[in-house]
């Protein structure tokens, strides 16, 4: 990312100077508008650059984390579910040794 912004800064200065030693011939103007097409046509390109970087950047980490959070359910059920069977095993022993004790 930082390489695209030092890229626009560089093109942007590289424009700057182009106008200034173009600027001094006849036709100024024409040049003029010239240059700050093309500087906003690269500037554009970037800007789509950064943006479709970023775009893939947020879908990666939005799959990252669907995948992590997924694991996580997983874990956390699996956990239950073992705990139930414990607690479910107590009770179950609990109340054999309750019924052979009043026995």
């Amino acid at each position: 990312m930082a390489t695209v912004i030092a890229t626009i800064a560089a093109v942007a200065a590289l424009i700057a100077v182009v106008m200034a030693l173009r600027g001094r011939s006849d036709g100024g103007t024409a040049v003029l508008r010239s240059d700050m097409d093309l500087l906003r046509q690269s500037t554009e390109r970037a800007v789509q650059g950064i943006s479709s970087s970023v775009s893939t950047q947020l879908q990666t980490m939005t799959m990252s984390v669907q995948t992590g959070l997924a694991a996580v359910n997983t874990d956390v059920s699996n956990r239950l579910e073992s705990i139930n069977r414990s607690v479910a095993d107590r009770l179950k022993e609990n109340a054999a040794s309750i019924t052979t004790s009043s026995q």
